[in-house]
């Protein structure tokens, strides 16, 4: 007897369950579709309950709640050009400063001490060259020497006074433009 014609037992009952199996299985999903047909006239018949509610005005605040980092649009650090003791400090952290403003300001004594100096140097180096200049030119009294030499002490001393009262101005630390102070450090 050829073998493809006797099967096992076991594999007859197999083969059989399998053929049931499908049989049932189709028969569930045509009823299944029969009952999803009938839904919609269900749901056609349902009553909903609705509410009405008049519109008032309300204050309404809308928070957003962010984190980020803030960052300058321009940053600089602040220094002085002239050394010496910070003697006032005008502006705390966080304060806001325009262009110009004072920041701070070095102890000046020393300063205004040569400037005061200079401009006693001057005034005597200016009455000088008037006086060696009105005798060499008009009388023709003092040698050209003399008379250089004294035009350059009156010149050499106008320059000296005008440093000192530059760097009498270097003493106060000014803002550069407008803006918030983000840090100090100095006490």
């Amino acid at each position: 007897m050829p073998r493809s014609l006797s099967l096992p037992w076991s594999r007859r009952w197999l083969v059989a369950a399998l053929a049931l199996c499908t049989t049932s299985l189709t028969a569930c999903g045509e009823e299944a579709d029969a009952v999803d047909a009938d839904a919609p006239a269900q749901d056609a018949r349902r009553i909903i309950n609705v509410g009405i509610e008049r519109l008032q005005p309300r204050s309404f605040t809308d928070v957003i709640r962010l984190t980020g980092t803030v960052v300058a649009d321009r940053s600089v650090v602040v220094a002085t050009e002239e050394g010496g003791t910070i003697s006032r400090v005008v502006v705390d952290k966080g304060q806001s400063v325009r262009a110009g403003d004072i920041l701070a300001e070095i102890d000046d004594e020393m300063l205004r001490a040569q400037r005061d100096e200079s401009q006693a140097q001057m005034s005597l180096t200016q009455q000088l060259w008037d006086r060696t200049r009105r005798l060499y030119e008009e009388d023709g009294i003092g040698t050209e020497n003399e008379y250089l030499q004294a035009r350059y002490n009156a010149e050499q001393a106008k320059a000296r006074l005008a440093l000192a009262e530059a760097r009498l101005g270097h003493t106060k630390i000014r803002a550069p433009f407008d803006g918030v102070l983000d840090a100090r450090h100095v006490e």
